[in-house]
């Protein structure tokens, strides 16, 4: 599953709950699954802008001087450090709360088992 998978899950609970109905269907293994791309794209994401970084460096290091380039190496540290790292820490958090949100369903499932099986008990069943 990819990221788009997501937004999938949380149209069809949004949708759920919007029409009314009492329940709430959730796949707990795709909750995970989203996780997981999501993680793992946060890992291509860390690579992709250590390359860029080191790319960056070497070349105002090397091959680029001057008052432009003091300008670009000032942006780039800033969109660095501001921008690109609130998206991966945004995105860390959207994976960690699918996985906590699988625990809760798991666990409501968990109880509501239990439950069925403690009025069985007491019907005679």
């Amino acid at each position: 599953m990819n990221i788009t998978g997501l937004h999938g899950i949380l149209v069809y609970v949004v949708g759920k709950i919007n029409k009314g109905e009492s329940r709430i269907e959730v796949d707990r293994t795709q909750l995970l699954a989203t996780a997981a791309a999501i993680s793992e794209y946060c890992t291509l994401h860390d690579t992709q802008i250590t390359n860029a970084n080191n790319a960056v460096q070497t070349m105002l290091a090397q091959h680029w001087h001057g008052t432009d380039a003091n300008a670009f190496g000032v942006a780039w540290s800033s969109t660095r450090d501001g921008t690109i790292s609130n998206i991966r820490t945004h995105m860390d958090s959207f994976a960690q709360g699918l996985i906590a949100a699988e625990a809760e369903y798991r666990q409501a499932q968990i109880n509501a088992i239990s439950s069925a099986g403690l009025l069985m008990n007491l019907i005679g069943g």
